[in-house]
C-alpha cells in the first residue's frame, strides 16, 4: 500500500468519515426523497469544518500559497437507465451553496457550480453562482487554474451518484457521468496542484474514486487471467488512489450505500444499503 504525505491509501480514502450507522428520527409527513450521500448533515458538515480548519491552519503555517475551491452540486438525476427510479433532488444546490460559504472563509478563490432551484433561488435572493454543474464547466475552471507553487484546490461535488449498466459509479452532471476515468484522466492528472482536497457527497461516493466497498452480494460472470506481479502493480497506480499520492479523499458514503434527503434540514440526512 503507497505511504504519502496524507498516510496510506486507505487512510487518505475516509469512505465512513462518522461513527455509526444510525438515522435521525423524523415526523412521518416529512419526505426523504434524494439519493445522495452522507449521515447526519450536521455531524458530516461538522466532520468537514474540522477538518477544513486543521488543513487550512496547517498550511498558513508553511507558506502562504494559492488555495481554490471549486464546488459543484446537481439536482438532476442522470439521464437513461441508470436514473430510472431517481427523482429530482431538492437540495443538492443548497448543499452547494453551504459548502463555498465554508470554503469562502479562506481560499482565495471559490468556484461555485450548481443550479439555483425556485425554492432556493427565492431564499437566497443576492446568491450568485459562477456556472453550471457539468463537465465542461469544471475542466474549464481546472484548465483555468495558474501553476503556481504550492497551489492547494479543494474540489466538492454533491448531487446523485449512481451506477452505469456495468455497475461502474458515476457521480450525475447535466452534460454526462463523471466516471473514474474522467475523475482521473480528465480532471485530476493535468491538474497543476501541490495538494488537492476531493470531497465526494453522493450516493456510491467511495466507488466512483475505486474505494472498496458495498455490491459484494451481486455477482458477475467473468473470466479469469493470470497476471504478473508488474501488471498488478500498474492496474493499481493507474486505477486506484495511488496514482495520486496528493488528493486527500472525503467520500461520504461506500460503493453500496445510498442515503436520503430530509426537507425538515432541507439536506441530507442518512445512510443505507
Amino acid at each position: 500500500m503507497m505511504e504519502s504525505e496524507y498516510g496510506s491509501d486507505a487512510d487518505r480514502a475516509i469512505a465512513r468519515p462518522l461513527s455509526g450507522r444510525g438515522t435521525l428520527s423524523r415526523p412521518e409527513h416529512e419526505d426523504r426523497t434524494r439519493c445522495c450521500g452522507g449521515r447526519s448533515v450536521t455531524r458530516w458538515i461538522g466532520c468537514l469544518t474540522r477538518i477544513v480548519a486543521v488543513l487550512a491552519s496547517a498550511g498558513s503555517a508553511t507558506v502562504q500559497a494559492k488555495t481554490v475551491a471549486v464546488v459543484v452540486g446537481n439536482n438532476e438525476p442522470p439521464a437513461g437507465a441508470s436514473g430510472a427510479g431517481l427523482s429530482t433532488l431538492r437540495f443538492a444546490d443548497d448543499d452547494a451553496h453551504r459548502y463555498a460559504e465554508l470554503l469562502r472563509r479562506f481560499a482565495d478563490e471559490t468556484v461555485l457550480l450548481t443550479v439555483y432551484d425556485a425554492q432556493t433561488r427565492a431564499r437566497l435572493t443576492d446568491a450568485q453562482v459562477d456556472g453550471p454543474p457539468t463537465l465542461a464547466a469544471i475542466r474549464k475552471t481546472l484548465a483555468d487554474l495558474d501553476d503556481d507553487d504550492g497551489l492547494t484546490v479543494y474540489l466538492v461535488f454533491t448531487g446523485h451518484g449512481a451506477l452505469d449498466e456495468a455497475g461502474a459509479p458515476f457521480l450525475s452532471m447535466l452534460d454526462g457521468p463523471l466516471t473514474r476515468d474522467v475523475l482521473f484522466d480528465d480532471l485530476l492528472a493535468p491538474l497543476p496542484a501541490q495538494r488537492v482536497h476531493l470531497v465526494i457527497d453522493a450516493c456510491h461516493a467511495a466507488g466512483v474514486v475505486g474505494i472498496r466497498g458495498g455490491r459484494f452480494d451481486k455477482e458477475l460472470d467473468g473470466n479469469t487471467t493470470s497476471t504478473s506481479a508488474d501488471e498488478q502493480e500498474q492496474w493499481a497506480k493507474e486505477r486506484t488512489l495511488a496514482r495520486f499520492p496528493h488528493v486527500g479523499v472525503l467520500a461520504s458514503s461506500s460503493a453500496g450505500e445510498s442515503s436520503h434527503e430530509w426537507s425538515l434540514l432541507e439536506a441530507e440526512c442518512s445512510a443505507t444499503r
